[in-house]
């Protein structure tokens, strides 16, 4: 039978008692049925706007976000119980670290403020080192200038000293001559031309 025979057997039948029983055979309706079952096929589209599928949506998202947060309470816990473990190792190890410092940081304290102390003592003092520094600057040009003046003076004398020398030496020299020449003229005899 065809597919014809199909349809106008349909056609014929018109109550709805011969509707339930088939007159059709069961291998032929299932031939025709692989025949056309690839036409058959209905692809439904899900609908955006249809309220069931965003219900099985919603109730699928749920299940997943019900899982996940399952898993990630479990993790936080863990992370949460580890933190507080490894925290609580620290406020230990300041709470040693500081009663272990606490004396040399006190000596730090002290050593600290003496510095300051003499910080603000070498500037009050640095203040009149600088003046100092500056006066005794001065007083050594002077003191310079003063050398110069001497070593010139120095130099004056001895020049002075040669002159008075030579000048001693030949006045000696004309005493001696002239007494020579005295010694002279009385020893000779005068003679009186009269």
């Amino acid at each position: 039978m065809g597919r014809e025979q199909c349809v106008t057997n349909l056609l014929e039948v018109t109550r709805p008692e011969d509707i339930l029983e088939s007159a059709v055979d069961q291998t032929e309706w299932r031939l025709e049925v692989e025949r056309v079952l690839p036409q058959l096929k209905v692809v439904v589209h899900a609908d955006s706007k249809d309220w069931r599928s965003h219900l099985e949506q919603l109730q699928a998202q749920r299940k997943d976000m019900a899982e996940s947060l399952n898993r990630a309470t479990t993790q936080l816990d863990r992370v949460a119980t580890e933190a507080g473990r490894a925290l609580e190792k620290l406020n230990s190890r300041e709470r040693y670290l500081n009663q272990q410092l606490e004396a040399p940081l006190a000596e730090l304290r002290t050593a600290q403020e003496r510095l300051s102390a003499a910080k603000d003592r070498y500037r009050a003092v640095s203040g009149g080192v600088v003046e100092r520094s500056r006066t005794l600057a001065q007083l050594t040009e002077e003191l310079e200038q003063v050398r110069k003046a001497l070593a010139q003076l120095k130099a004056d004398i001895s020049q002075m000293n040669v002159r008075i020398g030579v000048a001693n030496h030949t006045l000696l020299q004309a005493r001696l001559k002239e007494k020579g020449n005295q010694q002279r003229a009385a020893s000779t005899p005068v003679d009186l031309v009269f």
